[in-house]
């Protein structure tokens, strides 16, 4: 009798779980992955004679945009490591200075000017499907946290960046979205460089910079 229930309960079984392999392998298939990779050049640009500190939040060295949807294919993107190349070509054409730091609580010993804190605030991508080419674009927004030497907010700056593909004649969409990605790090990098001055609170911070050092002599 043990015999006979196992053997109809395997009859059963094996079709379930035949078809759960299935869709497993289906769900699977429709994933994509991205590690985003480029080269971002130093600013050609007057350094300000300032000692920055880098500080990356372990979501930021870590970042992975993940979207699934119903319409969509899974898509897993991960861009820490191109943004904090970014982020650290940016410092070094800009100040005469730069380091990486595990803190932004600032330094006691004065050893830094000013403390950079970038993060990702939002990462939106739209399909070749949905612009009728294959082109993919990006936008992120960034919120980059300016500190002063001693861990003194000084301003959360908003830091908005967009890409897109450059050609439609690519051999796959994970190229395309790559080139995306790296189109908006360059935007970022320039908006970045064109405005970090110009910012109320940094440009009042330089200012008064300015006429301490000048104060000294």
């Amino acid at each position: 009798m043990i015999s006979v229930r196992f053997r109809e309960f395997a009859a059963t079984r094996v079709p379930l779980l035949w078809l759960a392999g299935i869709l497993i392998f289906a769900a699977g298939g429709c994933g994509k992955s991205v590690q985003v990779r480029g080269e971002f050049p130093t600013p050609l640009v007057e350094p300000f004679p300032l000692s920055v500190g880098l500080y990356y939040e372990e979501a930021f060295r870590a970042h992975r945009h993940q979207e699934a949807s119903e319409d969509r294919d899974a898509w897993v993107i991960a861009t820490g490591s191109s943004q904090m190349a970014l982020f650290g070509s940016l410092a070094r054409g800009l100040f005469r200075n730069t380091e990486t730091v595990d803190s932004a609580s600032g330094s006691a010993d004065g050893r830094f000017d000013l403390i950079l804190a970038p993060a990702i605030e939002m990462f939106q991508f739209s399909m070749p499907r949905e612009t009728k080419v294959n082109v993919f674009e990006v936008w992120i927004k960034y919120k980059v946290r300016v500190y002063a030497g001693d861990g003194a907010l000084l301003v959360d700056w908003p830091l908005a960046a967009y890409g897109k593909t450059p050609t439609a004649f690519l051999r796959s969409k994970s190229e395309a979205l790559n080139l995306a990605v790296q189109a908006a790090l360059r935007d970022a990098g320039v908006n970045f460089v064109r405005r970090f001055a110009k910012i109320p609170e940094v440009r009042e911070w330089l200012e008064s910079e300015k006429q301490r050092l000048g104060a000294q002599r």
